[in-house]
């Protein structure tokens, strides 16, 4: 029976995993982005929502960092507030401070 539980839990724990990535990965597609990692912040989290670790590119090319938390009630909240500034233009920002940095691949 212990097994029966732990078995679901994982499953649901799974299924959850799959569809929070799936939520973020469309909301950067929405910007104009394209979503490379997407990785689970296992300290980041609460009930109703778990933090996420997020690498995507932009328009043109240039890769950023960012976290965010998801969760079914929630959608997508970054902790900039606001989806990441303008992917569409290259990331400019015209003002505000973001929790975003800039990957140099070198």
């Amino acid at each position: 029976m212990l097994f029966l539980f732990l078995g679901l839990g994982l499953g649901v724990r799974i299924l959850t995993d799959r569809l929070d990535r799936a939520r973020v990965r469309e909301e950067i597609v929405s910007q104009g982005g394209q979503g490379l990692d997407i990785s689970w912040n296992v300290l980041d989290g609460n009930r109703n929502s778990r933090g996420y670790r997020v690498s995507y590119t932009n328009k043109a090319g240039k890769r950023f960092e960012a976290t965010c938390r998801t969760g079914l009630s929630i959608g997508v909240v970054w902790e900039t507030d606001a989806p990441p500034p303008c992917l569409s233009c290259g990331g400019a920002d015209s003002g505000g401070e973001y929790a975003l940095r800039e990957v140099r691949v070198v």
